[in-house]
């Protein structure tokens, strides 16, 4: 399973794009390490998360061994209900491996400490929804029932979380920016999770998946795209950015933020740098992405620049693409 897509990856070489260029520290070798730790965050986040639902699993079976202690014990204590102890989703965590072992030596994905009070927080918005309650009510949960009440935790409890943001950025100000690709990653999973295992239950040698298989996140042709557009970008960094200055007027040039060059001039190597990408793709990746990390306006700037220099330098043979459709398409 390949969790980083190109776009987080050009997110996260835009991102130490700009930190290297503006504080003037241009080592080629730091950047790269400080990219390629930037992945592994993307990875350790997706665990912390997904780790979430064991702390809430053993914290509820916590509390029902204390009803057991108890010397005057109530009907519930007696009789607990245990549907959320036995989520064979969250079962299957637990009895993961690969899963356990990654916690293991990333202890960073562990809910303890200054993480404990947000899952106390976190459990007791669960246990007032509809979702939740209609969940314990049922008599028998299935694998279905079990994934979806997964789903919906992620889905209601994660996202606007005001107190989840907070500790994200304490633990690591990586996390704060994946944090909503790391849970469409773990909701789209979640789905997948389901399919196969019961694809397993009707078919003897099928293939089960594990959450935990997203460990192999990164393909090589990924980390070999992450490296060369960082590396490309940051030495010819100076000649390109003259390039642009060039191609637009004086009134355009005090337009251009410092964030809005970052996102041309790496855009530009991408187009320069491998043929095999379409020339559009190249282009609305970096208008989406400017959206988001630039200013209302980015988005018009960086298409129109980059559409202009990129076709201009198609024309003069200096970015050449291989294969049909890959200038237009």
């Amino acid at each position: 399973m390949n969790m980083i897509t190109r776009r987080l990856i050009r997110i996260k070489v835009f991102k130490i794009l700009y930190s290297s260029i503006f504080s003037e520290n241009r080592n080629i070798n730091t950047a790269e390490i400080n990219l390629l730790t930037s992945c592994d965050k993307t990875v350790e986040l997706y665990y912390f998360f997904l780790n979430s639902l064991v702390s809430m699993k053993n914290k509820a079976e916590m509390k029902i061994e204390h009803g057991f202690s108890k010397y005057q014990k109530t009907e519930t204590d007696e009789n607990p209900n245990r549907n959320f102890v036995e989520n064979k989703f969250i079962l299957s965590l637990t009895e993961d491996d690969k899963f356990n072992l990654f916690l293991a030596r990333h202890k960073n994905s562990e809910w303890a400490d200054e993480s404990e009070q947000v899952l106390k927080k976190m459990i007791a918005s669960i246990q007032e929804k509809e979702y939740y309650q209609k969940y314990m009510s049922l008599e028998k949960t299935t694998l279905k029932d079990d994934c979806l009440l997964a789903r919906r935790i992620f889905e209601n409890e994660f996202e606007d979380n005001i107190d989840l943001e907070e500790l994200l950025e304490e633990k690591s100000l990586l996390w704060i920016d994946d944090m909503n690709f790391v849970l469409n990653v773990i909701l789209r999973n979640i789905k997948h999770f389901y399919t196969c295992q019961t694809k397993e239950s009707e078919e003897k040698n099928a293939d089960l998946f594990s959450m935990a298989d997203v460990q192999a996140f990164m393909k090589e042709e990924d980390k070999d795209f992450a490296v060369e557009l960082l590396k490309s970008t940051l030495v010819n960094y100076d000649e390109y950015y003259a390039k642009v200055n060039d191609m637009v007027t004086n009134w355009e040039r005090d337009r251009v933020v410092a964030t809005d060059m970052v996102l041309i001039v790496q855009g530009i190597m991408e187009a320069i740098k491998f043929p095999e990408i379409p020339t559009k793709v190249t282009i609305n990746e970096y208008v989406e992405i400017s959206k988001y990390y630039s200013t209302d306006k980015s988005k018009i700037f960086v298409n129109g620049l980059l559409d202009k220099i990129i076709y201009a330098m198609v024309s003069s043979g200096e970015v050449v693409k291989k294969g049909r459709g890959l200038i237009e398409s």
